[in-house]
């Protein structure tokens, strides 16, 4: 039986990729954007597409339904600014997209990812170990996403769920579309087809809980 990846973001950049390399693997696709839902239809004619903000509780359980085997909390917010220049709302958007939606799915999932002996992905950033100039509330939510993960471990182990936090570095997307050395940034198609070997991953006495992918080119 074909298994089932939920996918936030999957519209652009790295959710894309995952969608596509999900998809060649044989999973079942449900695939969350924002926007571009019809974008997504034409491209996946098979996949069940939701849109809506992630920062809605109503979509949130909207996406809890009971055959996902694999979440992946890949949608991100980031507004790069000084915290003197960066706006209240920005500060709740990315705190609410980047981390509290990834841990109430986890949450709303969680029956189901037990009965399934499923798995979560988070992706996360290196920013999250060290952030650059303007990133201190975004890599403030990638150390949180992170620490999640870790700590989730102690229920997981113990439930057969996996928990792996993906810990990036910089990628040729939207994010980074202003950097001059982009060309020498991870490709998100190398990163999606990564996450799915993980994934696909059976080992009897050892678990992965995280993973940093730096980019080979500087």
């Amino acid at each position: 039986m074909s298994k089932t990846v939920l996918i936030t973001g999957a519209n652009r950049g790295l959710g894309l990729k995952l969608a596509q390399s999900f998809s060649d693997s044989g999973y079942n696709l449900i695939l969350h954007c924002r926007k571009d839902g019809v974008f997504l239809r034409l491209r996946f004619p098979a996949a069940d597409v939701i849109m809506g903000d992630l920062r809605s509780p109503l979509l949130l359980k909207k996406l809890a339904v009971s055959n996902v085997d694999v979440l992946i909390n890949n949608a991100g917010v980031r507004i790069a600014d000084n915290i003197d220049n960066i706006a209240p709302e920005q500060i709740r958007e990315m705190l609410d997209v980047n981390l509290t939606a990834p841990m109430i799915l986890a949450k709303l999932l969680w029956p189901t990812l037990v009965s399934r002996k499923g798995m979560i992905v988070n992706i996360g950033s290196l920013a999250g170990q060290s952030g650059g100039p303007g990133e201190s509330v975004y890599a403030a939510t990638k150390a949180g996403l992170a620490a999640f993960s870790e700590t989730l471990q102690y229920d997981a182990t113990m439930a057969g769920v996996r928990v792996v936090n993906i810990s990036l570095g910089a990628m040729r997307t939207d994010m980074t579309a202003d950097r001059r050395d982009r060309v020498k940034f991870i490709d998100p198609a190398e990163v999606a087809k990564f996450i799915v070997l993980v994934c696909n991953q059976k080992h009897k006495s050892i678990r992965t809980s995280s993973y940093e992918l730096k980019r080979g080119l500087y």
